[in-house]
């Protein structure tokens, strides 16, 4: 790999390399416990949550498995990195986050002075659903209610430009495999929408108070970004 290819690839990506060597050197046996969390973010000086994705690259491409409760082993170094993941050009979950945050904050501002009542109604049953949903445990349905409570407030700024861009954030939980498995540990550890937040979006658009809807919006996001750092993966 060139230098500039070095540069330009993910920094997740760049740390995963390294803890594959980690294991082709030896200084990690196969069948070996890596090291904590915290202690390989210090030694190279990358956020924990970065270790994260790392690993979770290396997860999916077959050279470590993550025992929850246990620890991260390291398998057969043989195994190559999967092209999928290597060749992986999709944003991380926190890349995500920061661009939503970007977009439905001004999308809520705006939608605050055109959203309709109609549409302020599917908002409070939105939120309803989605409290039934949680109170259900049905996870995996709540998300996919708060993915439509988020998709009708940027669709009530009435500019179809950024309805697909939304979309396509949301769809790179999916399209990513390590978004994927981030968002899967995430539920798996009993993440689930916040209630109380939605609903200070749902209040400040009933005002049709622009900036408190802004305000809400981000609040929120900062929530779910704190939420993600903090979700380990044993």
């Amino acid at each position: 790999m060139s230098n500039t290819e070095h540069l330009s690839q993910r920094l997740y990506l760049q740390i995963a390399d390294k803890l594959a060597e980690l294991v082709k050197n030896g200084e990690v046996k196969v069948g070996a416990r890596f090291a904590a969390e915290r202690d390989l973010a210090a030694e190279f000086g990358v956020s924990r949550s970065t270790i994260r994705e790392a690993m979770i690259a290396l997860e999916v491409s077959g050279l470590v498995e993550i025992r929850s409760g246990s620890g991260i082993y390291a398998l057969d170094p043989s195994r190559k990195m999967s092209s999928t993941i290597a060749n992986e050009d999709m944003p991380d979950p926190f890349e995500v986050l920061e661009a939503r945050m970007l977009l439905e904050a001004e999308s809520a501002k705006m939608a605050a002075e055109r959203i309709s009542n109609d549409e302020l109604l599917q908002l409070k049953q939105i939120l309803l659903s989605m409290s039934v949903a949680i109170e259900q445990g049905n996870i995996e349905e709540a998300e996919r209610i708060d993915h439509a409570f988020h998709l009708a407030i940027v669709t009530a700024t009435r500019n179809g430009a950024l309805v697909p861009i939304y979309e396509w954030l949301w769809q790179v939980r999916e399209l990513s495999e390590v978004s994927k498995r981030f968002h899967l540990k995430l539920r798996d550890k009993g993440s689930t929408p916040k209630i109380d937040e939605h609903k200070a979006v749902c209040d400040a658009l009933m005002q049709r108070d622009g900036e408190k809807a802004k305000a809400a919006i981000e609040a929120h996001l900062s929530n779910v970004m704190s939420r993600l750092s903090a979700c380990t993966l044993v």
